[in-house]
């Protein structure tokens, strides 16, 4: 059975890695199903994330919740950058991990507004002092 490198990584780390069959992900611009020798692309991930499917060279099949980023489909390897991946057991699972991402993606967001707006609050008291 013909197939191709796979990597999924996050800024957690390695998700998967490995030969797979095909593969079936959440584009920005609808499913997108991938199989060897598919043509090189680079496409985003659905914003709100999505499950993405794999079939490995044993037929073994796996599901990965995936939050928002990229894909790149090359000639023998396919990279899946993402915020956030998780491996799990179904769709359910899947459904409620993507909950959980959307919680975190929220609280980072949170945190880089109150910095942004320190830091804002920072250089307009330095100005400030320099007047």
């Amino acid at each position: 059975m013909s197939s191709f490198l796979l990597n999924i990584l996050s800024p957690m780390g390695l998700a998967y890695e490995g030969e797979v069959a095909s593969m079936y992900a959440p584009s920005s611009a609808g499913p997108l199903g991938i199989l060897p020798g598919h043509t090189p692309l680079i496409a985003s991930i659905n914003p709100k994330g999505g499950l993405l499917y794999i079939e490995d060279d044993n037929g073994k099949k796996m599901i990965f919740a995936v939050a928002s980023g990229a894909i790149e489909v090359k000639k023998e390897k396919t990279i899946v950058l993402t915020e956030r991946a998780e491996s799990v057991s179904n769709e359910e699972a899947g459904k409620e991990a993507l909950v959980r991402f959307g919680e975190y993606i929220k609280k980072e967001q949170n945190v880089n507004d109150d910095v942004r707006k320190a830091e804002a609050k920072l250089a307009s008291a330095y100005s400030l002092d320099q007047k």
